[in-house]
C-alpha cells in the first residue's frame, strides 16, 4: 500500500475501508505494516493495526515489523506494535532468518529509547538466537548507553558472553 510509504493516513483509511488486503506484500515480502514501521508514520501504522495487520509478518529475510521499528529508531511505531502484540497469549521470541532479535538492530544502530522499551518486555530478555548477543551489537558501535542498560536489566554475567567463535 504505497499510501503508507507518504504517510497518507486518509488513503490508508479509505483503502482499508473498500477491503484492500493489509496482508498484501511485495516481491520481497513486506507488508504495508513493514513500510510503516520503516517509514515511522504512526497514524498509518495505527490504521493497519486496527484492521487486524500482523506485527509477526515475515518478509524475505525474517523480519517482522516489529524488527524494522527498532532498527530505524521509531520508537511511537515500536510502542504501537507492542501495545498490539500484548493480544498475543505469549509471544514468541522474534528472531529474523540470521538469528537477530528487534534488540540486536535497536543496539546495534544505537536506538537507545527503542532499546530500553524492548527491555521492559521479558521476552526481549531471551539473548540467544545469534552467534551475537545484543551486548556485543552494541559494544562493537560504540553505543554506550545501550550497553549499560543491557547490563543493569539482563545483568553483569552477560559481559562475559561469547560468540559462537570465541
Amino acid at each position: 500500500m504505497l499510501s503508507v510509504l507518504s504517510g497518507h493516513t486518509d488513503c490508508v483509511d479509505s483503502l482499508l475501508n473498500k477491503g484492500a488486503s493489509v496482508e498484501a506484500k511485495d516481491k520481497w515480502g513486506r507488508t504495508a505494516l513493514h513500510r510503516g514501521a520503516v517509514t515511522g508514520h504512526e497514524e498509518c501504522v495505527e490504521a493497519l493495526l486496527q484492521h487486524s495487520a500482523s506485527f509477526l509478518v515475515r518478509d524475505c529475510k525474517g523480519r517482522t515489523p516489529v524488527h524494522l521499528a527498532a532498527a530505524s529508531g521509531h520508537i511511537g511505531v515500536l510502542g504501537g506494535l507492542l501495545h498490539a502484540a500484548q493480544s498475543v497469549e505469549t509471544l514468541p521470541v522474534i528472531t529474523d532468518n540470521q538469528g537477530y532479535t528487534p534488540l540486536h538492530w535497536a543496539c546495534y544502530n544505537g536506538h537507545d529509547t527503542c532499546v530500553e522499551v524492548l527491555l521492559e518486555q521479558e521476552v526481549f530478555h531471551k539473548t540467544e538466537g545469534n552467534s551475537f548477543s545484543p551486548l556485543h551489537c552494541a559494544v562493537i558501535n560504540d553505543n554506550e548507553g545501550a550497553a549499560e542498560m543491557l547490563i543493569d536489566t539482563l545483568g553483569p554475567a552477560i559481559v562475559n558472553a561469547t560468540d559462537t567463535k570465541n
